[in-house]
């Protein structure tokens, strides 16, 4: 029940969000990746993620998949083609995914459209002026949004792991800190959204 509540959970974010095993082969596809990138979940699953995305990356795909074996994550920018053959940019954030015994099994994949925001930026910089006020909270929420989204993404595998690792062993305590940290810092994230209006001088 707690697997389909967390497929569910992710269905609710404003985020595109999809898990490709250590093969590329996409795993799970939510309904935000639906909309973006304008294939169902039932045509996405099953394919290799960045040969249906035709992804291009800023730096070569080795450089960042050793990165992300070495760290346990990625970010940066990458350009998708959509199944109307537009193209997207993304702001692409990864995370690795491990079994119980620790070995990488699959890498959870969140992207929000950047297209708006590639292209007001040129002209932005050209005006050389400072957001007002206004614009400024608008970046922080939006900013909040990216964290809570990452977290949650975060919370829902790792509630599957937690519940998968046999009970009292390493793997089983490991899973539990990850999740202890992910609540702490979704409730930092949550009274900095609160508080964040009020104070001056942002």
């Amino acid at each position: 029940m707690r697997h389909q509540s967390n497929r569910n959970f992710l269905d609710l974010a404003y985020d595109a969000i999809f898990v490709r095993n250590m093969s590329g082969i996409v795993e799970y596809w939510n309904r935000a990746a639906e909309k973006l990138y304008g294939w169902t979940a039932c045509e996405a699953v099953g394919r290799v993620g960045h040969a249906l995305l035709k992804t291009v990356f800023t730096a070569p795909l080795a450089v960042i998949e050793v990165e992300v074996l070495r760290t346990g994550r990625w970010e940066g920018e990458v350009l998708h083609m959509r199944k109307d053959g537009t193209r997207v940019t993304v702001a692409s954030r990864w995370c690795l995914l491990h079994d119980e015994a620790s070995m990488p099994i699959a890498i959870l994949e969140i992207n929000r459209d950047i297209n708006e925001r590639k292209h007001a930026e040129p002209e932005r910089i050209k005006l050389g002026k400072t957001l007002p006020r206004s614009d400024q909270l608008h970046e922080i929420g939006r900013l909040t949004n990216d964290f809570n989204n990452i977290l949650g993404g975060i919370l829902a595998f790792g509630e599957m792991l937690f519940d998968e690792v046999p009970d009292n062993t390493p793997q089983k305590r490991h899973a539990q800190n990850v999740l202890t940290a992910v609540r702490r810092g979704s409730d930092l994230i949550q009274r900095f959204s609160i508080e964040a209006p009020t104070r001056g001088g942002i």
